[in-house]
């Protein structure tokens, strides 16, 4: 498919060889170069015989699909007691699942679609036959309800090492809140800026130096860098601290020591900056349309230019 202004300036061109004015389009600018003229090809039946009976065939097998899944709609509407008539008229074999969930199950109760008409009302608790559900478009499934189980609590011994665990991962992060708390106000009240490392060893924290870091930096997890960059310039001399609950359930103590400012650049400087980024990207985009004037005619170079 060729957007119009390019198709018009196409077929414009009768003679081999012959160059298009300047042709603009949604998608630039054009210059077309008219190589070679094909008369359209008719292939006689012989020669598409096989494509023909084969997408006759296709369309033979997707109308009687499409039939007989309307058939065993109706039926299964007419017939909401069971699926047996259904089954027999059609030629069908009525196939049972294992028990499933909304959310899960096996065979063709892992499709969602059918999980999820399973639990309507009407299936569920009537107990009617469903609609035709179209898996795909070869696919296409009535289902009933056989036997339905409501979903009960799960005893102590199944959920018992679950919710041990649970415990443990809560203990550990509260154990790890605490403990940076404490180191933070142990900080605070000894005001002891310059020796904040050394009272770590007590709270069995480890130290980690970032040094100069900027707000994209990743040098250490984004929590940190963030809780960095909200914390107050710290005076001469002094350090800003603030503790943090990390997503994984540990805890953290971040300490901003001293915080570089980027000077602002002067109004020429920023010009300056604002020209050569004009000139990289017009340059980008005039690259951009040599590549593409290459691509579509063929050049010549004499031997003495390229030298």
């Amino acid at each position: 498919m060729m957007v119009k202004p390019f198709e018009d300036a196409l077929f414009a061109l009768a003679e081999k060889g012959q160059l298009s004015k300047v042709v603009r389009s949604e998608f630039g600018y054009h210059i077309i170069k008219l190589d070679e003229i094909q008369s359209a090809k008719v292939e006689s039946f012989e020669v598409k015989k096989a494509t023909l009976e084969k997408e006759l065939k296709e369309s033979a097998v997707q109308n009687l699909f499409y039939e007989r899944a309307e058939m065993l709609a109706n039926l299964a509407y007419e017939n909401p007691e069971g699926l047996g008539l259904a089954a027999e008229q059609l030629k069908l074999e009525v196939k049972k699942t294992g028990l499933f969930t909304r959310t899960a199950g096996t065979g063709i109760a892992a499709n969602e679609k059918v999980r999820s008409v399973a639990f309507e009302t009407a299936i569920l608790n009537e107990k009617l036959n469903s609609d035709a559900i179209e898996l795909t478009n070869k696919h296409v499934v009535v289902v009933r309800i056989n036997e339905h189980k409501p979903a009960t609590a799960k005893s102590f011994e199944q959920v018992k090492h679950s919710i041990i665990a649970e415990l443990k991962t809560d203990k550990a992060k509260k154990m790890a809140e605490e403990n940076a708390a404490g180191l933070l106000a142990k900080i605070e009240s000894d005001n002891a800026d310059e020796n904040w490392t050394k009272l770590m060893s007590g709270y069995k924290a480890n130290a980690k130096s970032l040094n100069l870091v900027k707000r994209d930096s990743d040098k250490a997890d984004k929590q940190i860098i963030q809780a960095a960059f909200k914390l107050s310039k710290p005076d001469a001399g002094k350090v800003s601290f603030k503790q943090v609950a990390m997503s994984n359930g540990n805890a953290a103590v971040v300490a901003v020591t001293t915080v570089t400012e980027v000077k602002a650049g002067s109004e020429n400087s920023l010009m300056e900056s604002a020209k050569k980024l004009n000139q990289i990207t017009s340059s980008q985009e005039l690259s951009a349309v040599v590549a593409a004037i290459k691509e579509s005619f063929e050049i010549y170079i004499p031997a003495a230019a390229k030298e």
